[in-house]
């Protein structure tokens, strides 16, 4: 079982979906990022650069970059993996789709990053990761993959929670019905966005 923390709530720039404006002022694209504390720490999609995201993590739960066992990204783009050289201490996992297109890109970094990266997924079995189920989200990105855990609370003293990266990028999207929503619906009872803050998957009082 693992506790979770949202360390970075993610947001989306103009594209219309929230009847922003181009003169409204606006960020970029940033992910959510998510520590999860077991017998293991891992972070999940680390956002930030590394200095920012280094001085987050200490301000957010103590813990520094030594302290980070795992590091799992939901997929390989950009705002998923900004600050993840800070942890070299840690082992670092993606699908194997995703470290697949990672291997063949023509940027640098991305060649040397796809050195350090371990392949998972729902075939995966290491003791190392116990406690989490990776499942499939394809369509954003080959191998988009969120993860499932069981995290304390409820009146049954367990919540289900699906990280589920980009495959659900606000709570806005998940009332559009498509496969992938249906299919997190029915695995979880608490869904971590790509782009926004956590949200309950039924009605939650």
């Amino acid at each position: 079982m693992y506790e979770y923390q949202i360390l970075t709530i993610g947001h989306l720039p103009p594209e219309g979906f929230f009847e922003e404006t181009e003169n409204q002022p606006f960020p970029g694209a940033g992910c959510t990022s998510t520590l999860l504390r077991g017998y293991l720490n891992i972070l999940v999609d680390p956002s930030l650069p590394p200095d920012e995201m280094e001085k987050l993590l200490f301000n957010c739960s103590a813990l520094g970059q030594k302290d980070i066992d795992v590091v799992f990204v939901t997929h390989g783009h950009e705002d998923h993996i900004a600050g993840i050289e800070h942890f070299q201490r840690a082992r670092w996992f993606i699908d194997r789709a995703e470290l697949e297109v990672m291997k063949q890109s023509a940027d640098e970094r991305l060649l040397a990053l796809a050195k350090k990266f371990e392949p998972c997924g729902p075939n995966t079995s290491t003791e190392l990761i116990a406690g989490l189920k990776f499942i499939p989200f394809p369509g954003h990105t080959p191998g988009s993959t969120g993860i499932v855990f069981n995290s304390p609370g409820g009146q049954n003293g367990s919540l289900r929670v699906c990280i589920a990266g980009d495959a659900v990028m606000t709570r806005d999207r998940f009332d559009q019905a498509s496969p992938a929503n249906q299919k997190i619906a029915g695995l979880a009872d608490i869904v971590v966005p790509g782009h926004d803050n956590y949200f309950f998957t039924k009605p939650h009082s």
